[in-house]
């Protein structure tokens, strides 16, 4: 019976059953090659503690973008987990309310996000994106990094710290094993993910009180 009212919930939570295999279709509206946002050539030259500085420093006063650095350890788990499960949900606070938060993995490197609510009323094909997260994997051989970059769509409904907390628990929940379960759950025997549960046992890295939450505090350079 709890199966079967977790199936339940999310059928009606996002028709969760029916778009395994769909994508969003738009003109992309953020760059998608790290040439067209750094100068490789330039940042081939430095260390990888540099370049993370350098990341961080060149989006710092943008309102629309937020970045972030992780070890090519970190991305193998990613790209390997993403592969195997390419959508998950994120309740977001909002004032004293909160909403759900759409991701789904066009590739293995671009994660587009939209509301819940949004995806409902428009379907997958015409749901705007709210928030797009890019993972530059260009420096991965030679510097073994990669840089992430989060940039706002819809400013209206997506604050900056907003942002930047769904970047970070997209790579803490796609890489951590305690973590990955809900998203491998979610994906791979829907029946069994139990969406409120998710919520209570996640709640304190949901909300954002977790101060440690950012994956440049773990393993990295």
């Amino acid at each position: 019976m709890a199966s079967n009212r977790a199936s339940t919930g999310m059928k009606r939570l996002l028709g969760y059953n029916l778009v395994i295999n769909r994508k969003f279709s738009f003109m992309y509206p953020v760059p998608r090659n790290l040439k067209d946002v750094a100068k490789v050539p330039l940042l081939l030259q430095c260390d990888a503690g540099k370049i993370c500085d350098l990341w961080r420093k060149q989006f710092k006063h943008r309102n629309d973008v937020v970045t972030n650095v992780i070890s090519g350890s970190i991305y193998r788990q990613l790209r390997h987990n993403i592969n195997r499960s390419k959508m998950f949900i994120f309740p977001i606070s909002v004032g004293a309310g909160s909403y759900n938060m759409f991701l789904q993995f066009s590739d293995g490197k671009s994660g587009l996000f939209t509301s819940v609510d949004a995806y409902k009323k428009l379907g997958i094909h015409r749901s705007p994106p709210y928030f797009i997260l890019t993972l530059f994997d260009e420096l991965l051989e030679q510097k073994d990094i990669v840089l992430v970059r989060g940039d706002i769509v819809n400013p209206k409904d997506v604050s900056k710290q907003n942002a930047e907390r769904l970047m970070n628990l997209t790579i803490q929940f796609y890489t951590d094993i305690n973590l990955y379960r809900w998203v491998d759950t979610s994906n791979n025997r829907p029946r069994d993910f139990q969406y409120d549960e998710f919520v209570r046992s996640c709640g304190y890295l949901l909300s954002g009180n977790d101060l440690s939450l950012n994956p440049m505090n773990q393993e990295l350079i």
